[in-house]
């Protein structure tokens, strides 16, 4: 005969359950977080409820300025003095909007949400607590499907900078790329990574593989930041769609379970968990809004000058571009469809999934309800009549129709471009 469990031992082995899962819990928030949390400390914006001392915050935003300030300095400044030398030359124009219009985008980037830091730290916190909750097996598979899309997001964005920025200096070093425009109107031998008026003479000793080797890690931080900072947006979101997928699946499970008892309570408990998730959805649009605006006009601007290189690479008048050159073109442009593609999928995503709190309403048995709990039950339907979404500068959404759209208006200029050029 089985041994009787008693009272004492039913409690130890439900503690020793519940530890278990909160390690559990505990790893795979390291797991979905932790590439995350790597690229922002890089950055500078990392923040959360437990770096509450005042030298980390401190110590957190000196690093942002650090790098605006190196950035500005050292790459961006040099790039527009050169601007203004090339002016009236379309090519070379072209040639510089490839670096010059990313490194502004970054900066920017860099200070919307370094000014935004407090809600940045609001939506970490609020995704520590998602994973650390009690949460069944069908929930914690759902998190762990849109964590592992946004993890994929994060490493392939890594891959694909490194990859344009190694061809992008392998084109240099042989030749075949960007020239410096020193404070002499000349073009000088010394090829560096993107056009540049320096104050000084690049060519006298070893300053030229020193600048060489300077704007390879500025290259590198800034694609790190600009990939960091797009990844954030897409591993928040994703984590959201993650939770109203959730919500809905339990809203059926209150509606058809029968449960009439607890049907107010588990419905309350609902329809709170669906206005903090709005609200924290609110703060990632108010965050994103104006980046997002931003992010399409570079989108526009580096598609139609880099289609119009390649498209007049094979005309008969326009200048032949070498093959590790136009490699670099294609991993370049790639690269920015990729982002906007992924921006315009995860927006996408999102007004399914709130859409999806409606449907759960609509298709569930609410028919078997008291009137008084379908009155009830209307409080969630209404307020998901309306689906959550992100904006472009608050007059557009992101969705994949936006992004044809982009890509359509971004055709029309290659070929503005080209009759220019003729």
């Amino acid at each position: 005969m089985g041994r009787n469990i008693n009272g004492k031992d039913k409690n130890i082995l439900l503690s020793k359950s519940c530890i278990k899962e909160k390690i559990l819990n505990v790893n795979d928030y390291e797991w979905a977080i932790g590439y995350h949390r790597k690229v922002l400390k890089l950055s500078g914006l990392w923040l959360s409820s437990e770096s509450c001392k005042w030298y980390i915050k401190l110590l957190t935003d000196l690093q942002s300025i650090f790098i605006a300030i190196c950035v500005i300095t050292f790459h961006s400044t040099p790039q527009l003095m050169a601007l203004i030398k090339i002016w009236g030359n379309l090519t070379l124009i072209v040639d510089n909007f490839l670096s010059l219009v990313p490194l502004i985008i970054t900066q920017i980037k860099l200070m919307v949400l370094w000014t935004n830091r407090k809600a940045v730290a609001k939506i970490f916190d609020a995704i520590k607590s998602d994973w650390l909750e009690l949460k069944t097996n069908f929930e914690r598979q759902i998190m762990i499907k849109y964590a592992r899309i946004s993890k994929i997001m994060l490493i392939c964005g890594l891959i694909n900078i490194a990859y344009s920025i190694t061809i992008f200096h392998a084109c240099v070093i042989f030749g075949f790329l960007f020239r410096t425009v020193n404070n002499v109107t000349d073009i000088e031998e010394c090829l560096i990574a993107t056009q540049s008026a320096l104050p000084f003479d690049v060519t006298i000793g070893c300053r030229c593989w020193i600048i060489r080797i300077l704007y390879v890690v500025l290259c590198l931080l800034t694609g790190i930041v600009y990939t960091g900072i797009d990844m954030f947006f897409g591993m928040s979101v994703l984590h959201y769609c993650g939770q109203l997928e959730i919500l809905a699946e339990k809203i059926k499970f209150i509606v058809n379970s029968g449960k009439s008892l607890t049907f107010e309570k588990l419905l309350k408990t609902a329809i709170l968990r669906h206005y903090r998730l709005i609200s924290l959805i609110e703060e990632i649009r108010n965050i994103f809004s104006a980046v997002l605006l931003l992010l399409v006009l570079c989108f526009v601007i580096l598609f139609s000058v880099i289609g119009f290189l390649i498209v007049n690479s094979f005309g008969s008048n326009g200048t032949k571009v070498p093959v590790i050159q136009m490699n670099f073109y294609v991993g370049y442009i790639s690269f920015y469809v990729g982002i906007m593609f992924l921006y315009s999928w995860v927006g996408e995503n999102l007004v399914t999934k709130s859409e999806g709190i409606y449907l759960a309403v609509y298709s569930c048995n609410w028919t078997d309800l008291e009137p008084h709990q379908i009155a009830q039950l209307i409080i969630v339907l209404v307020r998901a009549q309306r689906p959550l979404e992100m904006t472009i500068g608050k007059f557009a959404p992101v969705s994949l129709n936006t992004f044809t759209q982009l890509l359509k208006t971004s055709m029309g200029y290659i070929s503005v471009l080209l009759a220019k050029n003729d």
